[in-house]
Order: C-alpha cells, then structure tokens, then sequence
C-alpha cells in the first residue's frame, strides 16, 4: 500500500511541476527561460503566451478545487488529501499537462520539443530530490 501511495505524490508531484512551481508563474519570466534554452522565435513566443496563461490558470483551479491555494504551500495552510482524492487531482492535472503538451508539439519544433521535454525531465527529478530531502530532514 506503501509503493502506490509513494507513486500517486510523485505522479501530483511532477504534473504539478509541469510548467513551473506556482510560486513563479509570472509568464514573462517562463517565456524567457524557455526562449532562451529553446531558442524559440518571436512568432513561437508569442504562440506559448496563451498556451501556458491557460495551463497555469487550469492548474490552479484544479488545486483550489481539492482544496489546495496555489499561492500558499506552506504546511499549514495545505489540506490533507485522501488517497482517492490525490488520484483525482494526479489524473485532472496529468490531462492539463497532456493538453499543454499537445498544444506546445504543434508550436515547436521536433528538436525543441524533444528539449522541453528534456527541460520537464529535469524539473521532476528536482522536485523528487526536494520530496526526498524534506522526507529525510523530518525523520519519516
């Protein structure tokens, strides 16, 4: 029971990290990361703007619907999710990311894309490493 739970955090985990940690969805800013590293043209930068403008505002609705304020992560203030409950948030948020990413291959190159996708590998691996420090510094 133990290794579903664990798989089902880091399935929430990582979809939530799709685009960037709530803490940072200023767009310009994530346009200018991705500009850079995907070296993406004025005409693909303005293609993205509504593309994550809409995956960010899903994303958060998702969140407030199960309970979850975006702007506010600190432990305090997050809910406590059952097992059915944290399937259903994983499963809403993986369809906003399928969605994000569907709508990012039709404005990106194959090369780029296949770097974006490199770029998502990276950040869920991050939030892993931070899942596993904070599992490891409270003692569990």
């Amino acid at each position: 029971m133990i290794k579903p739970f664990l798989l089902m955090i880091a399935l929430v985990m990582s979809v939530s990290a799709q685009a960037t940690p709530f803490k940072n969805t200023d767009i310009e800013s994530q346009l200018d990361a991705l500009k850079s590293r995907l070296e993406l043209t004025d005409s693909q930068t303005e293609q993205l703007t509504p593309v994550l403008e809409k995956s960010i505002a899903q994303r958060r609705e998702i969140l407030k619907k199960h309970g979850i304020e975006p702007e506010s992560m600190s432990k305090e203030d997050r809910k406590k999710l059952s097992f059915r409950e944290k399937r259903a948030l994983g499963k809403e948020l993986k369809a906003v990311k399928k969605d994000t990413q569907n709508a990012m291959k039709g404005i990106l190159t194959p090369a780029q894309f296949e770097t974006y996708q490199q770029i998502q590998a990276e950040r869920k691996e991050e939030m892993r490493k931070r899942f596993s420090d904070r599992k490891e510094n409270s003692g569990t």
